[in-house]
């Protein structure tokens, strides 16, 4: 990818084009060309013809796609058109009595640990992704296996809210992971400051001391490392298909992401941001 957001870094893997390269008329004006994915509200036009899905189908592929998909103009909401032009602007601030003026009001949370879950999806915070993911493994199983195949499944799970069971969540030895140092705000590169603020990892005064706990942001991390923990039994199911099809010899399986996660890194969370923990897509 090479847009750590969304819907142009999907726009990309589809259509084989840099986030500059994909001329579309807008949502917000049907008369007017936007020439790239310039920000999260652009992407590819509907009547796209070139998707990596459609190429693959013209040359014989049977293909199935399901979860996720987010590659279209306008599959946002029109702040974060706003957003793209806005985010390194110098606004004054109030930090921290008041914690500014966030557009995001995760990044303060500690992330949710509910009780029980388990393998296979069992009472899982993410009941939507097992159900994509056993629906494209049934349709592996009833394919043609005399004709090659393409199945995608965009998952949601490890991304923002930060969710688990505790049994995800018990698979994670949070002794063993790295928590990044935070610097004084006064420290900050401007731009890393606006994000902060914009995020809402700036907190007013009297959420201060617990959104600066050590502890907190080790168990956010935890929680997302528990997320892809659980997200790899799911790619398991696929390899099992695949398996049980008898096509492991002749299949690539390709898993990859959209955009990362700053995860605490440099006082901030989610994406958006030229670090590589936002822009370097996992593979």
């Amino acid at each position: 990818s090479n847009a750590p957001v969304c819907c142009p870094s999907r726009a990309t893997f589809w259509s084989g084009r840099s986030a500059h390269r994909l001329p579309h008329k807008t949502a917000l004006d049907a008369n007017f060309t936007v020439r790239g994915a310039w920000n999260n509200y652009e992407g590819l036009p509907d009547d796209y013809a070139s998707r990596l899905d459609a190429v693959l189908h013209e040359a014989g592929y049977q293909t199935f796609l399901n979860g996720k998909y987010d590659w279209s103009t306008g599959s946002h909401s029109e702040n974060v058109f706003l957003d793209a032009w806005t985010t390194y602007a110098r606004f004054a601030y109030d930090v921290n009595a008041t914690g500014g003026w966030p557009l995001e009001t995760m990044c303060a949370s500690n992330g949710t640990v509910a009780p029980g879950g388990g393998p296979g999806g069992i009472n899982s915070t993410h009941s939507s992704d097992w159900a994509a993911t056993a629906a494209a493994t049934a349709w592996i199983a009833a394919c043609n296996k005399t004709a090659p195949f393409f199945v995608y499944t965009g998952h949601s799970i490890v991304h923002p809210d930060y969710v688990t069971t505790k049994y995800w969540r018990d698979q994670i030895d949070a002794s063993k992971i790295r928590v990044p140092a935070w610097r004084p705000l006064t420290e900050l590169h401007p731009c890393d400051f606006q994000a902060t603020v914009l995020k809402g990892c700036a907190p007013p005064d009297d959420q201060a001391a617990a959104f600066y706990a050590e502890a907190r942001r080790r168990e956010v991390r935890a929680i997302y490392y528990a997320m892809i923990a659980e997200f790899d039994e799911m790619v398991g199911a696929y390899v099992d298909a695949v398996n049980a099809a008898g096509a492991e010899k002749n299949t690539i399986f390709v898993v990859t992401s959209d955009h990362g996660d700053m995860q605490m890194e440099k006082q901030q969370f989610y994406k958006m941001t030229p670090y590589d923990a936002s822009a370097s897509v996992p593979m």
